[in-house]
C-alpha cells in the first residue's frame, strides 16, 4: 500500500505532491515558466528582485514550514 503519515493510516501523497509543486515553479529570475533559473536566457535580475519573486511563490504551508526554523 505505501508509507503512512502521523499513523493515521492514510497513504502519503509525496509523489502527487511533489509533482504539483515542481509544475508550479517557474525562472526565479525572468518567472518563465519554461526553465529554471541556471538555464534562464535574460540577463540575471538584481538579487533582491530574484528574492522577492521567491517568496512570493511558494505557498503558505512552505512559508508556515520556514517559520518553524
Amino acid at each position: 500500500m505505501g508509507v503512512t503519515y502521523g499513523g493515521q493510516g492514510q497513504p502519503m501523497d509525496v509523489d502527487r505532491q511533489r509533482a504539483q509543486q515542481t509544475a508550479a515553479r517557474a525562472c526565479y529570475n525572468c518567472g518563465g515558466a519554461d526553465h529554471f533559473v541556471w538555464y534562464c536566457p535574460h540577463p540575471q535580475a538584481p538579487r533582491v528582485q530574484r528574492l522577492r519573486r521567491m517568496v512570493e511563490e511558494i505557498t503558505e504551508e512552505e512559508k508556515s514550514e520556514l517559520r518553524g526554523f
